[in-house]
C-alpha cells in the first residue's frame, strides 16, 4: 500500500458519489490485505497509520455530511432486498399482470363507473416545417375536443413545440388551459430513431450509434433529452447525417416539461434496437416519465392491463388503429370508422377494454411531414380535402362517444388507476 493507492481510492469514491442515483441502492467498497504491506511490523504499522489518516481526512467528513453510510455486506443485503421488494411493484411483471382482474374488482377498487370501453384520442405533433398549418390543425382538433367535453393525449417532440412557442404561443397556452394530456415522443433526427438515424456526435466525434456501449448510449441520450436537437440540414435522403444538439438551449423531454410545467406522462418510441430502447426509456424514466407506448393496435394482457416493463407502465392497448388508415375504406364516413373501431375490439374479456385512435397533425394538411424539403405543392392536400378529413374525424368522435359504455381517458388517468390498483393489492 502506498500514497498512490489512497489517492486512487479517493478519486474512485468521488466519481461514485457524482454518478450516484437516488432511485437506486448505491454501493462503493474498497479492500486491501495487510500481507501485501511487506510483512514486517514496521511496514504494517505504516500502512495502518496511512489508513487512519485516510479515514480521518477523507471518509469521516463524508459520513458527517450524510453522503456515505458505513455498512457490512450483510447490512447492504438487507437494505437492497427491501428496496427490491418495493421496486418490483413498478419494474417486475410477475407481481402485476399475472393477477387476473374482473369487473367486480374493477368497479370496487379501480373505477366505480366500470365502463365497457376506455377510449383515448392520441395526437402526435411532429411538423416543425409548417408551424402555421400545424397550429391551425391543433386549434381545429381542440375545437372538437372541447365541443364534446373530452381530453386528448398530445405527444410533442422538442423541435415542433419550440416552433409553436415561437410562432403560435396562443395554441400552446390553449392546450394548457383546456387540460389536455401532455406527453412526449421522438422523431428524426433524434438519435433514438434508429430506423432513419444511424450516427450522432458523441464526445466530439461522429459515432455510429450501434457501436456505442449501453452506458455510452445512456450518456448520449441524456444530452439529447436535455439540450436542443439540431434539425437544420436534416432530410431523410441524407443517410450520413450526424445528429447533434445545442447545449446553450434546453431541449428534448426537459423542454416539453419546462413549457407545460408538468412532466410528460407517456412517450412514444421509434426504434427496433433493444439496447437503444432500454437506454432511452431509462433516461426518460429518470426525468419523470411514467408510461410508454408499447403498441397502438393491441397486445395488452387480457387478464390485467397494468403491465410494467423497463420500470414503466405500458400504455394499454386492446384495439385501435390510426384514423387515416380507414378513410378511403369508409369513403370518409366518420360513423363507419367508429363502427370499424369497435368491431376491432376483442371479446371475452372480464375487464374493461382499452382502445385508441391515433392521428398526426400533418394528417390533415399533407401526405408526409418528412418529405417536405424534397417535395413541392403536390405534398399538400387541397382545402377541400382538408375539410373532408376534419369532418370525418369529428363524425367519428361523435359516434364513438354515442356508444353506450364508453369513457374517454388520458395517460394521466391510467396512472391514477394504476395507483388505485397498487393500493388495493397492498
Amino acid at each position: 500500500m502506498n500514497k498512490n493507492c489512497f489517492e486512487a481510492a479517493t478519486k474512485s469514491l468521488e466519481k461514485a458519489l457524482t454518478d450516484s442515483d437516488e432511485d437506486h441502492i448505491n454501493v462503493w467498497w474498497v479492500s486491501s490485505h495487510l500481507y501485501q504491506s511487506g510483512g514486517t511490523k514496521e511496514e504494517t504499522d505504516r500502512v495502518l497509520q496511512a489508513y487512519e489518516r485516510w479515514f480521518t481526512e477523507v471518509m469521516d467528513p463524508l459520513v458527517r455530511e450524510g453522503k456515505i453510510v458505513w455498512m457490512t455486506f450483510d447490512e447492504m443485503t438487507v437494505v437492497y432486498l427491501k428496496w427490491e421488494k418495493a421496486r418490483q411493484r413498478y419494474e417486475s411483471k410477475s407481481n402485476v399482470q399475472h393477477s387476473k382482474i374482473d369487473h367486480e374488482f374493477w368497479k370496487r377498487y379501480i373505477d366505480p363507473d366500470d365502463p365497457q370501453f376506455y377510449v383515448y384520442f392520441a395526437v402526435n405533433v411532429n411538423d416543425y416545417y409548417d408551424p402555421d398549418l400545424c397550429a391551425e390543425t391543433l386549434n381545429r382538433l381542440l375545437d372538437i375536443y372541447t365541443r364534446y367535453g373530452i381530453r386528448a393525449d398530445f405527444y410533442f417532440t422538442g423541435p415542433v413545440l419550440k416552433a409553436l412557442v415561437e410562432t403560435h404561443p396562443e395554441v400552446v397556452e390553449r392546450i394548457k388551459d383546456e387540460g389536455m394530456g401532455i406527453n412526449y415522443h421522438i422523431r428524426p433526427p433524434h438519435p433514438a430513431c434508429d430506423t432513419s438515424i444511424s450516427r450522432a456526435y458523441y464526445k466530439g466525434q461522429c459515432r455510429k450509434i450501434r457501436d456505442l456501449s449501453y452506458e455510452e448510449k445512456i450518456d448520449l441520450l441524456e444530452k439529447f433529452e436535455s439540450f436542443a436537437l439540431v434539425t437544420e440540414g436534416y432530410s431523410p435522403d441524407k443517410k450520413d447525417f450526424c445528429s447533434t444538439y445545442r447545449e446553450e438551449e434546453v431541449g428534448g423531454y426537459d423542454y416539453v416539461r419546462e413549457v407545460f410545467g408538468v412532466a410528460p406522462v407517456i412517450s412514444g418510441l421509434n426504434t427496433r434496437d433493444g439496447d437503444l430502447k432500454r437506454a432511452e426509456l431509462e433516461v426518460l424514466r429518470r426525468k419523470g416519465l411514467r408510461m410508454y407506448v408499447a403498441s397502438h393496435t393491441g397486445g395488452t394482457d387480457p387478464a390485467n392491463p397494468f403491465e410494467v416493463s423497463y420500470g414503466l407502465l405500458e400504455r394499454p392497448s386492446d384495439f385501435g388503429f390510426p384514423f387515416t388508415s380507414k378513410l378511403k375504406k369508409t369513403g370518409y364516413d366518420g360513423e363507419k370508422i367508429a363502427e370499424l373501431f369497435f368491431e376491432s375490439a376483442p371479446s371475452g374479456y372480464e375487464r374493461p377494454l382499452f382502445g385508441g385512435i391515433l392521428v398526426h397533425d400533418y394528417d390533415f394538411f399533407k401526405k408526409s411531414w418528412l418529405k417536405t424539403p424534397l417535395m413541392g405543392e403536390e405534398n399538400y392536400y387541397t382545402k377541400e380535402e382538408r375539410e373532408r378529413r376534419f369532418q370525418a374525424y369529428e363524425e367519428m368522435v361523435r359516434a364513438i362517444l354515442a356508444k353506450p359504455g364508453v369513457k374517454v381517458i388520458t395517460g394521466e388517468d391510467f396512472v391514477e388507476m394504476y395507483e388505485r390498483y397498487l393500493a388495493a393489492n397492498g
